[in-house]
């Protein structure tokens, strides 16, 4: 077990180093949406990781409202606060899938967003370079996102776990608990993280 914590703490490098500083969300309104929030994501320009430099060449692509090509699909759900975005590989049969959504906090000021990068190649997931859970947490008061220590939302009892390939993270676009699939002593087993109002409850299914 000690190797896949090792093994997922790496993982979690590779993806958290792109977002160690505060991001400023800009909006209009009231309070920011989820595309506020992947504008602020993605405009960490040479800190980002290939994964999230090619979300955001066809970001601006979608938002100039151009043509995507046929291998790439982004799927915006705005009264949900979930946006997704999909490329597939035909030469070898690969796909990346991020994924980015937030919770309002019950203390009315802050809201926790929270991206994945997935790997799979013939549909069965594999952890590649930057693939990962992320959290970021956003301050109403001074419009600013942070990078936020994934214990610090999950607990250790969860990083304990670690991805390995075969790991699924999969955020709500409907509801509010992540679901996981997580290699265990005993083979691939279901979790949640539950969401509490503040952070998350790792729960055994």
């Amino acid at each position: 077990m000690k190797s896949v914590f090792v093994s997922f703490l790496l993982s979690l490098f590779a993806v958290n180093t792109i977002a160690q500083e505060s991001m400023r969300v800009h909006f209009s309104g009231k309070s920011p949406d989820i595309t506020n929030f992947i504008d602020a994501l993605l405009s960490n320009g040479d800190e980002m990781g290939e994964a999230q430099s090619l979300f955001k060449s066809y970001w601006t692509i979608y938002k100039k409202k151009q043509e995507l090509p046929p291998a790439v699909k982004i799927k915006i759900d705005k009264p949900n606060g979930y946006v997704s975005f999909n490329h597939y590989y035909a030469e070898d049969r690969s796909n990346l899938f991020i994924e980015t959504c937030y919770w309002n906090c019950a203390d009315g000021r802050h809201k926790v967003i929270a991206q994945v990068i997935a790997s799979s190649r013939d549909g069965r997931p594999l952890m590649g370079q930057y693939d990962g859970l992320t959290f970021y947490t956003y301050d109403s008061k001074t419009r600013q996102m942070k990078w936020t220590p994934t214990p610090d939302l999950c607990g250790e009892e969860f990083m304990e776990y670690g991805l390995t390939d075969g790991s699924v993270i999969r955020l709500p676009q409907v509801g509010k608990d992540i679901t996981l699939k997580l290699k265990t002593a005993k083979g691939m087993r279901n979790f949640k993280l539950k969401w509490t109002g503040s952070r998350f409850l790792f729960v055994k299914n």
